[in-house]
C-alpha cells in the first residue's frame, strides 16, 4: 500500500486529495507550476481543511514548484489538473517517473466538455499524449 502521495494542482480538488491523504498518515507533496500561487501554502507549512474529517491544520512535508523534488519518493501520483495542461506534465512525468510509482490522472470533465466545442483552442478530447514508462 502507497504511503506517500503526490499531488499536483491548487484548485478545490487538491484539498479534497491532499488534506484526508495526510490526516490518514500519508506523506504528502503538493507541487505546482506557480511559485506565487504556493507562496501562501509554504509560509503556513500546509493546508487549512474542513469537512467531514474535522476542521484544523494539516501539515505538509513537501510544498514545492520542482517537479522532481516533488516526485522524489512519491509511491503515488496524483496528477489534478486541468487538460490543458496535460502535455506540459506528460512530457516532465516521463522523464522522472520509476517504475514502482503509480500515476491517478484525474480528468478536469468541465474542461473536456469545452474542448469537444469545435472552436475551442487546443487539444481535442480524442487527442491523446502517451507517457513512455518502464
Amino acid at each position: 500500500m502507497p504511503r506517500s502521495a503526490w499531488v499536483s494542482s491548487l484548485g478545490t480538488i487538491h484539498t479534497l486529495f491532499a488534506s484526508p491523504w495526510a490526516i490518514f498518515g500519508f506523506d504528502v507533496r503538493l507541487y505546482n507550476r506557480s511559485e506565487e500561487r504556493l507562496a501562501p501554502i509554504i509560509e503556513r507549512g500546509g493546508l487549512d481543511k474542513i469537512g467531514a474529517l474535522g476542521e484544523g491544520f494539516v501539515e505538509l512535508p513537501v510544498i514545492t514548484t520542482d517537479l522532481g523534488a516533488a516526485l522524489t519518493g512519491a509511491d503515488l501520483v496524483m496528477l489534478t489538473v486541468p487538460i490543458s495542461t496535460h502535455p506540459f506534465f506528460a512530457q516532465g512525468l516521463a522523464e522522472l517517473l520509476d517504475p514502482g510509482q503509480v500515476l491517478f490522472l484525474d480528468p478536469d470533465f468541465k474542461e473536456i466538455a469545452r474542448l469537444g466545442e469545435p472552436s475551442a483552442p487546443g487539444p481535442r478530447p480524442t487527442e491523446r499524449v502517451a507517457v513512455p514508462h518502464q
